[in-house]
């Protein structure tokens, strides 16, 4: 066997493993880029969110007091009343923008386990919790207007032991004491 005949092998298996280690550097990049873009968009939708809180803390309130009856509202608006529900409608699908961005990162792995434990789960668990009686109402309607990532975290939480609708009157409790 010649250099040459010997030499051609050897540049063709280098050349097909140096492609593989720039095709995985890449992935890795764009991988690292995705994390980071879901994290800021994610971090965009939580500030809004609090930008709303603070413009309208009543929405706390009406997520308290939210009966079945008050979606016909959300559509009828006669009053100003309703459209006071309609701004409530409005924030909890804001919150569920927020929830299910996370879910979907989660789902994808753009998010490592430990932002998700530590931080996302512990946000998405109380904004469900405190808007409990609307989600309620939605499940228990079909859930046709959920996420199925979001009915999925809302069962499972619930095989767990999760409890949403002791958990959403212990806020409601503490918060009114707070209150006082």
């Amino acid at each position: 066997m010649t250099v040459l005949e010997w030499l051609v092998p050897v540049v063709s298996v280098l050349g097909a493993a140096s492609s593989g280690v720039f095709a995985l550097a890449s992935l890795l990049l764009t991988r690292r880029m995705q994390r980071a873009e879901i994290q800021r968009e994610i971090s965009a939708l939580y500030d809004r969110l609090m930008e709303v809180r603070l413009d309208h803390p009543e929405m706390l309130e009406l997520g308290h007091t939210w009966t079945p009856g008050n979606l016909e509202r959300v559509y009828r608006q006669r009053s100003a009343e309703d459209r006071e529900w309609a701004r409530y409608y409005t924030y909890v699908e804001l919150c569920l923008g927020f929830c299910n961005a996370v879910l979907y990162a989660r789902s994808k792995k753009l998010l490592s386990r430990d932002a998700y434990a530590g931080q996302y789960e512990p946000l998405v668990k109380l904004l469900l919790t405190e808007h409990c009686p609307i989600l309620r109402d939605l499940l228990h309607s079909g859930g046709m207007y959920l996420s199925t990532q979001l009915k999925r975290l809302w069962h499972e939480s619930q095989e767990h032991g999760w409890d949403w609708e002791s958990r959403h009157t212990a806020l409601v409790e503490a918060g009114t004491r707070r209150g006082r």
